[in-house]
């Protein structure tokens, strides 16, 4: 994630983990690695089949608690989030997998509040009111299948999440602040997996 702080009043969007313990960790989620029947961060709980599912949530604007005045009061308050967007990967997608991770990620940001969709492949959520500071969607599972080396072999999977959201505009602006995050999840093979795996 780019360093914000000679932008004021601007905000974050995050990927985050729901079992990190701290607001503050959530920064840090460029990657996370899960092997596969991991429980501590594969959900579906088997070793033998052909990927991971990770649980992740969305933070659509993020105070940066870094920017503080000489007394060490926050000095800048996010404005609220006017649209989010899913660079990566489509909700209409040719990969049913990765379509399917698009999706659910999209209707958790579409819980948050009242919205509209745009964009060329429904990717854009536009709120109908600005989305206030720390607004966190519902856990979501996310699937990332294993590749295939060969037959007999599996190799790690890969799910690049990227994304954006913009503010509304400041007063004496011409336009919203535009913030952007990605993370990536990877899937290692056990060696346990079944030789049926499709992939």
């Amino acid at each position: 994630m780019r360093d914000r702080r000679d932008i004021p009043n601007s905000a974050a969007v995050r990927v985050w983990f729901p079992w990190l313990r701290s607001r503050a960790s959530r920064s840090s989620c460029a990657s996370k690695r899960s092997t596969n029947g991991d429980p501590t961060c594969d959900h579906d709980g088997l070793a033998t089949d052909c990927g991971c599912d990770f649980a992740v949530k969305v933070a659509l604007n993020v105070a940066d608690r870094r920017l503080k005045d000489r007394e060490g009061t926050v000095a800048c308050t996010p404005l609220g989030v006017a649209r989010w967007t899913l660079k990566s990967p489509r909700p209409d997608d040719r990969n049913v997998i990765k379509a399917s991770n698009a999706q659910m990620l999209r209707q958790a940001v579409q819980a948050v509040a009242a919205n509209s969709l745009s964009g060329d492949h429904q990717e854009t959520v536009v709120f109908a009111a600005p989305v206030g500071v720390d607004a966190d969607t519902a856990a979501v599972k996310l699937r990332v299948l294993l590749s295939k080396r060969t037959k007999a072999l599996k190799d790690e999977g890969k799910l690049v999440i990227k994304m954006q959201s913009e503010t509304v505009v400041a007063p004496g602006a011409n336009k919203g602040v535009k913030d952007s995050d990605k993370l990536i999840l990877l899937c290692m093979p056990s060696g346990r997996e079944s030789a049926t795996c499709p992939n």
